[in-house]
Order: C-alpha cells, then structure tokens, then sequence
C-alpha cells in the first residue's frame, strides 16, 4: 500500500487542465491522510481530488476547489471509483454552473464514515 499524508499543515496547489484531472490524484491500495488539496484553477473545472477507476481511502483529509471555470468539485469520483472517506471536508466555491463538495460519476459510490473535526 502506497500512503500520502501531510502533517496538516502543508496545502497542495494547482491548476485544473480541461478534463477534471485533481490537484492530487487517487489510486488503488493507497491511503491519504492528513491532507489539505485545494485546486484554484481558471480553467473548465476544478477538482481537488480525483478518483478515476481508483479507491484510495481518504482519512482527515481537507479538499477545496474554488476554481472560476465552470464546475468546482472538492472530490471528483469517476469510472466505478469507490474510495473510502473518513473525516473528509469537501468544499467548493465560486462558480454559478455547478459547486460540488463530492461528484460521482459513472457508478461510482463512495463510502463516506464520520465527520471532520
């Protein structure tokens, strides 16, 4: 298993490309935990965290996109992703077509425990 966790301190930052690519991107067998993603982009979309036929699990981990393109989603989850998300905070702002804390797309179905403290 492959682990990316911060000391909830540090924030990841990028730019969205057209089709929801995230700031930080999930794959199977992986966990991320004490993480802060945040996706500002300009571009179509914003997503802080994608999921495409991936299912990491997601344990205090803070998504935000706040993006000024047309779709802000906090956690893109695509192609059959189920990711399990333990005290995640999804949050997303700034755009009139569409703010998503978490999208889901072409089944997929998270597992979603707790809450953010």
């Amino acid at each position: 298993m492959a682990g990316l966790w911060g000391a909830d301190s540090g924030v990841s930052d990028a730019v969205c490309f057209p089709q929801h690519p995230g700031t930080v991107n999930g794959a199977n067998n992986s966990e991320m935990r004490f993480l802060t993603a945040r996706n500002t982009g300009t571009g179509v979309c914003s997503s802080a965290l994608q999921n495409n036929s991936a299912s990491p699990r997601l344990t205090h981990v803070a998504a935000e996109a706040t993006g000024s393109g047309n779709t802000n989603s906090a956690v893109f989850n695509a192609n059959n992703s189920s990711p399990t998300m333990t005290a995640v905070t999804a949050t997303a702002s700034g755009v009139t077509l569409a703010n998503n804390g978490v999208w889901n797309q072409g089944s997929s179905s998270p597992t979603i425990l707790g809450r953010a403290s």
